[in-house]
This record gives C-alpha cells, sequence and structure tokens, in this order.
C-alpha cells in the first residue's frame, strides 16, 4: 500500500518494512537521506497507512520560512499580535490537527522556535503570537533532513532535547546511485504517471535509452528523475518507444562519456587488476556471444569483476541486452552489483 515506492534495492525494501510499521502507530519518525532521496514520498506513504489517514497532512518546508515568520506561521497570530494583523490566523500546528504534521529540512528551523515547538510536542496545546489562550493540538509528526543533527546538536546549532523528540523512528533512505534495477523501477513508474497526466499511453524503453539512465550517477535522485521523466514524456509526444533523443543533453553527454570509458578499460584493463578466463588473454573482453553455454557463468563473472555495479559498461562491452543480462545473472545466481 506504499504507493510510488517501488525498486528492488534491499535497503529500500527495509526501509519500507520500517515505515509500515512506524505508520502503525503514533511514535514520531525522522527521514534522513540525500537531497531527492524521497523522503516526502515516504512521509505520504506514512500518513495514508496510518490512522490519521482521514485527517490533514500538512507540509511544512522549514528552509523556505524567513526566520522572521516562522513563529507566526506555526503557531498562528490572534488580531493586533503585530502591525497589519487584521484579523486572527489559524498557524500550521493547528491545521494539522487529527493529522500528520510533515517537517521538511527539520534542521532549518530557528534555535529561538525550537524551543516553542518542543513545549508544543511536550504539552500538545498551542497558543498563537499575541495570545493568552491556548488550543488543543494533537498531530502525528513526520519530520526529515539531508544533515547530520547529532552533529549539529554537538554544535549547539539545533536542540538535543528537540533531537530526541524526532528519533522515534529513524529511517535512512538510500540513494539511487549503484541501484540499476532501481533506476529502471522508478523511471517506469515515473514514466507510467507522466503518461497518465497527459492522458497518453504507456511507453516502453528503449535498449539505449535504459543505458543511457544507467550511465547516469542521479545526483538529484527520485526527484531528479521523476522531473527527468516527465519531460522525457512531454518531448516524446506521439512517439511509442522512448529514445536517447528524449532525454536532456548533459544525461546524453554523460552516457556518451561512459561509453567511450567503457571502451578504453576494455582495451587497457590490465590481467592483474580482475580474474581472467582461461587460456585467454584478460586485456580484452571479448564479446559474449563467443563463448558457449558451458563457460557463460566464467564470462559473467570476469564481466562483473571488471566493471562492478556499472550495468552499461557491461552492457557495452559483452554486447548483450539489458534484459539478456539480467536473465543471465538470474540463471547463474551472480549478483549484478557486488556488496
Amino acid at each position: 500500500r506504499f504507493s510510488g515506492i517501488v525498486g528492488g534495492n534491499p535497503k529500500r525494501a527495509l526501509c519500507i518494512e520500517q515505515a509500515a510499521k512506524a505508520a502503525a502507530s503514533e511514535v514520531n519518525v525522522l527521514l534522513t537521506g540525500a537531497t531527492g532521496a524521497g523522503k516526502e514520498l515516504f512521509a505520504r506513504a506514512i500518513h495514508d497507512n496510518s490512522p490519521r489517514r482521514e485527517g490533514a497532512f500538512v507540509v511544512v518546508d522549514c528552509a523556505a520560512l524567513p526566520a522572521t515568520i516562522v513563529e507566526s506561521v506555526l503557531f498562528g497570530t490572534t488580531k493586533g499580535a503585530y502591525t497589519g494583523a487584521d484579523r486572527r490566523r489559524e498557524g500550521l500546528l493547528l491545521r494539522a490537527h487529527g493529522g500528520t504534521l510533515f517537517l521538511d529540512e527539520v534542521a532549518e528551523m530557528p534555535l529561538s522556535v525550537q524551543k516553542a515547538f518542543l513545549r508544543v510536542l511536550q504539552e500538545r496545546r498551542v497558543r498563537p503570537v499575541g495570545g493568552l489562550e491556548e488550543a488543543p493540538c494533537h498531530f502525528r509528526l513526520v519530520a526529515a533532513t539531508n544533515q547530520d543533527l547529532e552533529a549539529m546538536a554537538r554544535e549547539g546549532l539545533f536542540r538535543e532535547d528537540l533531537l530526541f523528540r524526532l528519533q522515534g523512528v529513524g529511517i535512512e533512505l538510500p540513494p539511487l546511485a549503484g541501484h540499476p534495477k532501481d533506476i529502471l523501477d522508478f523511471a517506469g513508474h515515473f514514466a507510467a504517471e507522466a503518461a497518465a497526466s497527459l492522458g497518453s499511453t504507456p511507453r516502453s524503453f528503449s535498449e539505449d535509452f535504459s543505458r543511457a539512465l544507467l550511465a547516469y550517477p542521479w545526483p538529484g535522485n527520485l526527484r531528479e528523475l521523476k522531473n527527468t521523466m516527465e519531460g522525457v514524456l512531454a518531448l516524446a509526444a506521439g512517439d511509442e518507444v522512448l529514445l536517447p533523443v528524449h532525454l536532456p543533453l548533459h544525461i546524453r553527454v554523460c552516457a556518451a562519456r561512459n561509453r567511450v570509458m567503457g571502451r578504453l578499460a576494455a582495451t587497457d584493463e590490465a590481467e592483474s587488476t580482475g580474474p581472467s578466463l582461461p587460456g585467454l588473454s584478460a586485456t580484452v573482453l571479448p564479446r559474449f556471444r563467443e563463448y558457449r553455454d558451458d563457460r557463460e557463468a566464467e564470462y559473467l563473472r570476469v564481466l562483473t569483476a571488471r566493471f562492478p555495479g556499472d550495468i552499461g559498461r557491461m552492457l557495452d562491452v559483452s554486447g548483450l541486452s539489458r534484459s539478456r543480462l539480467y536473465a543471465l545473472f538470474k540463471k547463474y545466481g551472480i549478483p549484478a552489483v557486488r556488496s
């Protein structure tokens, strides 16, 4: 039921298991991971699978709030609290009452506000800026950051007592880099979503398109991949198959560079850098089709040792299609990415 969270990465599967268990309770959850790793995606899934699913899911981007108005936005204001306050304004904490509050980039919350927010967590009541009376405020808290809060707490940049409150359940989300199946699974999922929003039919990936996706390191993780696939579907128009030409230029350049490096590695790799095939030169790894069934597994072990985790280079050097390569890995029980 964790919609939109796909991929075969065992680390992500563990994150889903942790999130599913946490969702059934009221415990606070702290999501950590690189930028774009899917923290808001997990936060929404936790809310949607929790007893508070019928309540509001309120997102607060702490990094986007000017320090001068954070308190007003979170706690609300009363009429006359400051010049121009002509009416009472409800804060985001009260809007999350009965639902889930998602604090994105929580490390950016000013220290002056952290103390007041901690009191709300302890008392489950909130008092608007300029007000005298408190109102009940019960919400489920999910926070996210790409920073090291423990290090910030040691340096006095983040309240340690608030950190303890946030760390009911800590879930560290893995990046896309080094997990080729995740890249292709999420790309397919986001492409299907984009096609549905455009009212068009789902598209298939060409082999070259898939190789280009695998060659790129995706520093922006899921967010970057999602935006890329939305752009790809917009450019593909009536094309039934997605091709590299539909990708942004910087991704195509990365794929081309990867192919060149793969050829150089296949030509220049010394025998001492990895296992060899008995009776054959290990300097150049031949195409896969030159081998018979009784030597397939041997070839694949050399291939994965030469280019650990780099599916794009494996495809270039071996001449195999992506589906065929994965089928052979499964046949012989050889992991595509060595741990």
